[in-house]
C-alpha cells in the first residue's frame, strides 16, 4: 500500500510539474537547439545586465564627483578675492577641473553609458522576442544544461 501511495504521489508530481511548466506559456520547447538558443540568450541577458549595473555605478560616480566640483568651485567663487591673483589661479584651476569632468562625461561617460545600456536592451529584447513567452521541456533541459556551450556576447 505505501509502494502505491509513493508511486502514486510521483505522479501527481510529474503531473502537477508538466502542468506548472506551461503556466503562463503558449508554448513549450521540446528542440535542445530551440532550448539551447534561448539558454545562450539568457546568459548574454546576464553578463550584459552584470556590465550594466557596473557601468551605471561608474557612471553614478561620475555624476557625484562633478557635482562636488561644482559645489567646491561654486563656494570658491563666493569667498575669492578678486583681488588676489593667488586665489583666482586656485578658482581658475578649480573650473578648469569642473570644465573637464564635463566634457569628460558629455564625450566619454555619457556615450560608454549609453552604448553599455543599448547591449542590455538589445540582449533582453532578443531574449523577449525569442524566448520570453515559452517554457522548456523538463525532460530534455538537463542535457542541453549539462552540454551548454554559447557563444560569448557581443
Amino acid at each position: 500500500m505505501a509502494t502505491l501511495s509513493i508511486l502514486g504521489g510521483a505522479s501527481l508530481l510529474l503531473l502537477v510539474s508538466a502542468a506548472v511548466q506551461t503556466v503562463g506559456a503558449r508554448e513549450v520547447m521540446h528542440s535542445p537547439a530551440e532550448i539551447r538558443a534561448c539558454l545562450c540568450l539568457d546568459q548574454a541577458v546576464t553578463a550584459a545586465s552584470a556590465a550594466l549595473y557596473e557601468e551605471t555605478a561608474k557612471f553614478e560616480e561620475e555624476k557625484r564627483a562633478l557635482a562636488a566640483l561644482e559645489t567646491r568651485a561654486d563656494a570658491a567663487r563666493k569667498r575669492t578675492d578678486p583681488t588676489d591673483l593667488a586665489q583666482r589661479d586656485q578658482l581658475g584651476a578649480l573650473l578648469d577641473q569642473r570644465d573637464a569632468a564635463i566634457r569628460h562625461l558629455a564625450a566619454v561617460a555619457t556615450p560608454q553609458f549609453n552604448s553599455v545600456t543599448e547591449r542590455y536592451n538589445r540582449a533582453a529584447d532578443a531574449f523577449n522576442h525569442t524566448c520570453g513567452d515559452k517554457a522548456y521541456d523538463w525532460s530534455v533541459l538537463p542535457d542541453v544544461q549539462s552540454h551548454l556551450s554559447c557563444d560569448k556576447p557581443d
